[in-house]
């Protein structure tokens, strides 16, 4: 049996904001406690829930071990957790910490080697046997990014990239993201709006007909992770492992459904540029979708406006 004792801390920003309490562990080989103890006045009526945290790659997973509610002032609370509840998920021996999530009162955690993890990115865990194909299969980020940069040089130098009429080398690589003649043909799936020159995709949706008005209403998006592919037809979960979509998932940490029109399309976020263009095109990723920005919330590590931010759409298989 192993027991320390570990501060609990409000977490911002993946920083350390301020103590608040302790949590006492034992853990042995067949499961574990935990002691939680929160002092003063940090809590207010609040709602928490409380996560068993362990890292899957870069990425922080979060078991989700029970909720407490209307918390008021002083926490004080014993969990206890057997090898059966966590090894769907992940090993015993993987656990990281303990992670208390509540609603918008703050987010406290103590981590057991009390490194850094990423808790402002934490996602909820998935079952092993839920997952698409990941495994011993699954591309590391750094050979993923290795493969697309191999692409994007490959595209370079056979000419894949091709010149604009009327520029010249030097014009095409000082070219701003999302101006001139290179927009024309990026379509949202299904909508079959052009943008033309240097207007906006609301300038545009604004001169379409009333009948693609309509049509653009009935687009519906879902942002999703790479484990919700299971719940697509079985036809489309070899993309789990497509290398442009990793690297993707990897830079935003998400995917988007698209529907539109009863077709539905994967998009992997990234940003529009020509070298970029062709590497998706050569995984399958042919279309670049721009998704207004009250149409889905994003975080800042979700997506990148300071570019010409968007999705590279494929449309899905069906049943």
């Amino acid at each position: 049996m192993e027991s320390f004792i570990r501060y609990l801390y409000e977490y911002k920003d993946e920083q350390r904001v301020r103590n608040v309490g302790f949590v006492k562990v034992d853990q042995g080989e067949e499961g574990g406690t935990l002691q939680i103890h929160g002092r003063g006045t940090f809590l207010n009526n609040a709602d928490i829930r409380v996560y068993l945290v362990y890292m899957e790659g870069k990425r922080c997973r979060g078991i989700l071990m029970g909720q407490l509610e209307h918390v008021q002032s002083i926490l004080s609370c014993r969990l206890v957790y057997d090898r059966e509840e966590i090894e769907p998920y992940a090993d015993l021996e993987e656990l990281r910490g303990i992670m208390l999530e509540t609603n918008g009162q703050g987010t406290y955690a103590a981590v057991w080697d009390e490194g850094v993890l990423p808790l402002d990115q934490m996602e909820p865990a998935v079952p092993r046997e839920e997952r698409p194909s990941m495994g011993k299969d699954m591309a590391s980020e750094e050979s993923v990014e290795a493969e697309v940069s191999e692409i994007l040089e490959a595209c370079a130098e056979e000419g894949v990239i091709e010149k604009e009429p009327g520029t010249d080398a030097g014009e095409e690589e000082k070219e701003e993201p999302g101006t001139g003649a290179e927009e024309e043909g990026k379509e949202e799936p299904g909508t079959g709006a052009e943008e033309e020159g240097k207007e906006e995709p609301e300038a545009v949706a604004e001169e379409q007909s009333e009948e693609s008005n309509e049509n653009r209403q009935e687009q519906r998006y879902c942002k999703i992770m790479r484990e919700d592919m299971k719940k697509l037809p079985q036809k489309n979960w070899y993309l789990a492992n497509n290398s442009f979509l990793l690297h993707g998932y990897y830079n935003y940490r998400h995917l988007l459904l698209i529907t539109d029109e009863g077709k539905r399309y994967l998009g992997v976020p990234g940003i529009y540029h020509r070298r970029e263009e062709a590497a998706a095109r050569s995984f399958g990723f042919s279309e670049f979708c721009r998704i207004s920005e009250d149409s889905i919330i994003l975080s800042p590590q979700e997506c990148d406006r300071e570019n010409d931010f968007g999705y590279w759409c494929r449309e899905l298989e069906g049943e």
